[in-house]
């Protein structure tokens, strides 16, 4: 009979998946993920500086990666959530909201009302 997954439920298996991200994740670890794979490929890790530039696409010094028009000529950059958060969506980007968050906007107008 196969093994049950891990499930956050139980102690031990959540103890055991909280120590492996803790340590895969945690700056100056020995198993530390980014450091350890640019070392094994033999590359180094970008500064912030660095991070941020290529980021921008060389656009350095600009409010947002794009330019400094949070909407240039009414074009939506970004998925941003326009309307009283988290109650409604105006979608004025075109985006509707991630699935994810209509569990919290059934909860939040619950509680309101």
């Amino acid at each position: 009979m196969a093994e049950p997954l891990a499930s956050w439920i139980d102690g031990a298996a959540k103890a055991a998946i909280v120590a492996f991200v803790e340590g895969v994740t945690a700056p100056g670890s020995d198993d530390h993920v980014p450091p350890a794979y640019a070392q094994w490929a033999g590359k180094q890790l970008p500064t912030e500086a660095e991070r941020e530039l290529a980021c921008r696409g060389g656009l350095n010094g600009a409010e947002f990666a794009w330019g400094d028009e949070f909407n240039p000529e009414g074009r939506w950059m970004a998925n941003t959530w326009q309307g009283e958060f988290p109650l409604e969506n105006l979608e004025l980007g075109g985006y509707a909201a991630p699935p994810r968050l209509a569990g919290i906007r059934r909860t939040a107008t619950a509680c309101s009302t």
